[in-house]
């Protein structure tokens, strides 16, 4: 700790091969002959500053430096575990694996982080300096200036500071293994454009807007300037590894509804990049209602899950117009999806316990590493922005429903369960004595506990989170969170209530 506290703070380095840098224990280091020109920029050089110890600082609070001094810790027990199945000649092929293993953690920790950790880490420096107050784009400065130095012909057509650049993929080929080191560290403009992507609300891929066919019942693109003003129509928004199929069984009933009115609404799934950043999802939102339609007034929305997130960006720090909006299972104060991870990976190692998740909720829980999953913690630079006062957000025209998926019996016949499972990983753990499987068994022990989401929730977010201040018609169902937006029950006060007028 004292350690900690001598080290917290900025470092000025001479002749330093990089202008800042970070390896932990919260101090920042930058060469002096950067930082003094950077402070000379009267202009811009303040967000420039403010980006760059973003950025770094993000190595922190994203858990990046942690995870260089856990392969540390890691490495010399992948060597005990070497040795002591080289031990057994009935292993051999257990102790081929675990060298090779730990081949892999050895090239892994010559890198500090990781290309995809350096992506995460610009988002984060673009959300905080946004929420600090500080410009953005002119933070972005400094990329663009070392852009120029390892590419010249940048001056004769600079990187544009918006619109649509072309785009580096971003998934990169598994065979490369870039997802794992830094032996190809991304480039200046490489970070800048997978930037304006965030910044601009840009998605590339089958997504967009889908209009729902009444007939074939199936979802088709739906085309350019296809939605007149005057038009009522209804735009359903899925969640967190979700899609627009999630809506068939609301879509459907809804054509059945709207048959004989005597302009028929028309019927609409948004499809957005389920485990990626909820406001760039919120501003491409945005630009596919303008391209389908001229004005969304007399559009409803109907949104589950995060899609009621990508929604609020939208009409409230977009400021896009809507009639009405109806949000199932929204986790306005974020959702503990870490403490959930943590409940299921213990599930899976014990296998006696039946908490009720829908297959594909959980495999997201327990494998979502992309934006989403630092969008949707409690006080997160996202909800952070989203929900901070704003005058006129209309949330007279929301209503919400909510899940509540165990009584309270259940609850206390859970908690058992929780009890027996620990009980019972104590007991493994003895077994393995000083192993690796131990080690994270007994990491695992420390984090089984049940979440309120579950017990006082849809298993997924909490009856509280679930609200949003303004919001006076609310609706609690005995629901899990994934039940909420195929429930025939919820399904039919929904489409009530759209059928009604405000």
């Amino acid at each position: 700790m004292e350690l900690a506290k001598r080290q917290t703070g900025i470092a000025v380095v001479e002749n330093a091969e990089r202008p800042a840098w970070l390896v932990g224990l919260g101090r920042v280091y930058f060469d002096r002959a950067w930082l003094d020109a950077v402070l000379a920029d009267e202009r811009t050089g303040r967000d420039q500053l403010a980006f760059v110890i973003a950025h770094e600082l993000s190595h922190v609070c994203l858990g990046h430096a942690r995870r260089r001094y856990q392969l540390r810790w890691l490495e010399p027990q992948l060597v005990k575990e070497v040795e002591r199945k080289a031990l057994s000649l009935d292993d051999r092929k257990s102790a081929a694996f675990s060298l090779d293993l730990l081949k892999a953690f050895e090239a892994i920790s010559e890198n500090v982080y990781t290309r995809e950790e350096a992506y995460q880490s610009d988002l984060f420096a673009i959300h905080l300096c946004r929420n600090a107050g500080f410009d953005v784009e002119n933070g972005l400065d400094v990329l663009r200036a070392e852009a120029v130095l390892s590419n010249k012909t940048l001056l004769d057509e600079p990187l544009p500071r918006e619109g649509t650049p072309p785009v580096e993929p971003e998934i990169q080929p598994k065979t490369t293994g870039e997802s794992c080191s830094l032996a190809n560290p991304p480039s200046a403009e490489q970070r800048l454009r997978r930037m304006r992507l965030e910044l601009d609300g840009l998605v590339f891929g089958d997504f967009g807007l889908f209009e729902f066919d009444r007939e074939k019942k199936s979802f088709q693109r739906a085309a350019d300037a296809s939605l007149p003003a005057s038009e009522r129509a209804v735009v359903c928004i899925h969640g967190m590894e979700s899609s627009r199929e999630v809506w068939q069984p609301m879509l459907g009933r809804l054509a059945e509804e709207t048959s004989t009115e005597k302009s028929p609404r028309r019927l609409f799934a948004f499809q957005y990049p389920a485990d990626d950043s909820l406001a760039r999802s919120g501003k491409f939102l945005r630009r596919e209602l303008l391209r389908v339609c001229g004005s969304a007034k007399q559009i409803d929305f109907v949104v589950h899950s995060a899609g009621g997130l990508v929604f609020r960006w939208y009409a409230e720090v977009e400021r896009g117009e809507f009639r009405r909006a109806v949000f199932l299972g929204t986790p306005h104060q974020g959702s503990d999806l870490a403490r959930l991870r943590g409940l299921l990976e213990v599930v899976q190692f014990v296998g006696d316990i039946s908490l009720g998740f829908d297959t594909a909720l959980q495999k997201a829980i327990l494998d979502g590493r992309g934006q989403m999953t630092f969008d949707l913690a409690p006080n997160s630079l996202f909800l952070s922005h989203l929900n901070r006062e704003r005058p006129d957000l209309h949330r007279d025209q929301y209503a919400i429903h909510r899940g509540k998926a165990l009584s309270s019996t259940r609850a206390l016949v859970l908690k058992a369960s929780v009890d027996a499972a620990r009980t019972a990983l104590n007991r493994k753990l003895k077994k393995e004595q000083e192993t690796l499987l131990a080690a994270f068994g007994a990491t695992a022990l420390e984090a089984l506990t049940v979440p309120q989401e579950i017990y006082d929730g849809d298993l997924c977010v909490t009856s509280d989170s679930a609200l949003l201040e303004g919001v006076k018609s609310v609706e609690t169902h005995s629901l899990s969170h994934t039940a909420l937006p195929r429930d025939a029950g919820v399904i039919s006060l929904v489409i009530k209530r759209l059928m009604a007028e405000p």
